[in-house]
């Protein structure tokens, strides 16, 4: 018996995020625990526009990435004290997934499509490479975000080599730069 699949204007899950107090100990620890790595660790990031519930906000944090099979981790580490869905499920004591993550060519079209099916926009940023994120609480608390990513191919490209380097990686560097 299929499964009748409907049209959405995204593409399938592709990423798990966790919102983390400290990157290394989280990359050590899905290294070790979760034989998942090497990790890619990105510099403090702060998107040039973003929106938390509504409101325009400042937002920082830091990032890494690593892969297991075709699934890609994503730690975020929220920096400074305003207020983001980072900073919300860190206060919460939350350590289970905050977010989903996939992949959209029209963020209008899947911004729509979710807000049709009951989601809010619970934040959106615009990153200095011109890709844009927005995250969408799903109606339940308890639940992950979605997080619909329209990327840059720079981006993109960097999401290559780092699931290369998990293909390839012997368990021994949890971390490796991209330069």
């Amino acid at each position: 018996m299929g499964v009748a699949k409907r049209h959405r204007p995204y593409g399938p899950i592709f990423q798990n995020a966790y919102i983390v107090e400290d990157l290394d100990d989280a990359i050590n620890d899905w290294a070790s625990r979760m034989n998942t790595g090497p990790f890619c660790k990105f510099p403090e990031s702060r998107p040039i526009q973003a929106e938390y519930r509504g409101r325009p906000q400042s937002i920082a944090y830091q990032a890494a990435i690593g892969y297991t099979g075709d699934l890609q981790i994503e730690l975020i580490k929220p920096l400074g004290s305003n207020p983001s869905i980072y900073r919300e499920w860190l206060d919460a004591g939350r350590v289970d997934v905050q977010h989903h993550c996939v992949l959209t060519d029209n963020m209008d079209a899947a911004r729509a499509d979710l807000e049709q099916r009951g989601a809010t926009q619970a934040q959106w940023a615009r990153l200095h490479d011109g890709s844009e994120v927005a995250y969408f609480d799903l109606g339940d608390a308890r639940r992950p975000m979605l997080e619909v990513a329209l990327l840059s191919s720079r981006i993109t490209a960097i999401f290559a080599r780092v699931k290369d380097a998990a293909r390839n990686w012997d368990g021994q560097n949890t971390t490796f730069d991209l330069v």
